[in-house]
């Protein structure tokens, strides 16, 4: 039978760092086909395989390009700058924006981005809530960009603590950096942010004042979904050929590969094999932890088994998992000098109990008795010296003394018989006899 011995655990480091799936990207080797209302201003550079902005604040309507991507909360957005005209209040930004770019009341949106005004060169935070209510924060350091060269910006609104942040370094060599972040933002990013691109809303409002830059390298990410993700090995396993009582054992993990908590509801053997013991219910396993239940296979016939190990989770693609078992069970014959002793054993206990006689007339019956013990117990002598050649004709003449045939005849009857023939036989196989 299969039986489910033991469940052990294991607990390896979890990892602690988010996980992102990128969900836009462009590295602008052609063109991104972002909408813009002035393509004078905003446009694909062929040559320099980036995306030229020049940012300035002429009339309305405003000024934007953009490009749809739609966000549902937590996201980070990546890109390269690098500003080539940065006059006295100048700002490059980049971020989201809610569908209505074009109009003074277009919030909520998130920035992130470089900004010139009287305080020196900086980098800058902001963010406009869906009241329409502007926070923002400018971080005033000398070199925090340079005409040129080209900066990395890390733009990071975080739902579940309620937190934006921008980072900033130059690329080259990762130096220069800076960041600033605002805290307590609250839930203002509801489902309407679905625009990826920048505005001159946000610029400061001095006629004919621009700033120009390329833009390379946007990736825009979300955390990946949480969720489980059982993985179980093996999914099959053949204990191959086990004798009867003898046991052989297989040890089945389960480790949990996705990001949140597996709870693992049953482990169950789907045939008529018993299950003497299993773990409780609810078994929870931890991101990258792994458990390992042991099966124990006992055959207690001889033939073909098989059995179906059924493992329920709460994985969302794969509630069930199913390992496939089979094993042949199979009697392995005693050597031979055991089964010659096992023989005559049997031979003096069924003489003790009347089962077996001796055959013929007078005391012709008790000489033969005596005469096919004493052929069984020299062929045993000869198993002894490995004779075994020896042996075979000798227990062939021995067999032949008991098979209801006319000649020669028979030394013995009685409700033993068949039994000690049937013994013969199997230690004539074992002995390789013709």
């Amino acid at each position: 039978m299969f039986m489910l011995l033991s469940l052990n655990v294991f607990f390896p480091a979890l990892a602690s760092a988010t996980d992102w799936q990128v969900i836009y990207q462009t590295d602008f080797s052609s063109d991104p086909c972002w909408t813009t209302n002035n393509p004078n201003h905003y446009y694909w550079h062929a040559s320099e395989k980036a995306y030229l902005m020049h940012v300035s604040r002429t009339a309305n309507p405003y000024e934007y390009t953009y490009i749809p991507v739609p966000i549902h909360g937590s996201f980070r957005l990546e890109y390269d700058v690098k500003p080539i005209y940065f006059p006295w209040a100048g700002d490059l930004h980049l971020g989201l924006w809610n569908e209505d770019m074009m109009s003074g009341s277009a919030y909520p949106r998130i920035l992130g981005g470089w900004t010139n005004p009287d305080e020196g060169p900086g980098i800058r935070l902001s963010h406009t809530n869906i009241e329409g209510l502007t926070e923002g924060e400018e971080l005033h350091v000398p070199n925090a960009w340079e005409l040129n060269v080209w900066h990395h910006g890390v733009l990071t609104y975080d739902e579940a603590n309620t937190t934006i942040s921008f980072t900033s370094y130059r690329k080259s060599d990762g130096q220069n950096y800076f960041s600033i972040s605002h805290s307590n933002v609250g839930a203002f990013f509801p489902s309407s942010m679905h625009n990826l691109g920048t505005s001159t809303q946000e610029m400061v409002p001095y006629p004919g004042v621009y700033a120009e830059g390329y833009f390379d390298n946007v990736v825009v990410s979300v955390p990946e979904p949480t969720e489980p993700n059982i993985v179980v090995s093996p999914l099959s396993h053949d204990f191959g050929d086990v004798e009867l009582g003898t046991s052989s054992t297989l040890v089945v993990t389960i480790s949990n590969v996705g990001n949140s908590d597996l709870t693992v509801s049953g482990i169950a053997l789907e045939t008529d094999f018993a299950i003497t013991s299993a773990p409780a219910p609810a078994i929870v396993v931890e991101p990258t932890e792994t458990k390992d239940v042991e099966i124990t296979y006992t055959p207690s016939a001889l033939g073909y088994n098989s059995a179906v190990l059924k493992i329920t989770s709460d994985d969302p693609d794969e509630p069930i998992v199913e390992v496939q078992l089979s094993a042949v069970g199979i009697e392995i014959p005693l050597p031979p000098s055991e089964q010659i002793a096992s023989i005559l054993t049997f031979f003096d206990t069924s003489v003790d109990g009347g089962t077996l006689l001796g055959d013929g007339p007078g005391n012709l019956a008790e000489k033969r008795l005596n005469a096919l013990r004493n052929m069984l117990e020299a062929a045993g002598d000869l198993i002894e010296d490995d004779f075994f050649e020896e042996a075979c004709r000798q227990l062939a003449d021995a067999y032949r003394r008991m098979d209801g045939q006319p000649q020669p005849p028979d030394f013995v009857k009685g409700e033993a018989v068949p039994e000690l023939a049937g013994m013969l036989e199997e230690l004539m196989t074992t002995l390789g006899c013709e």
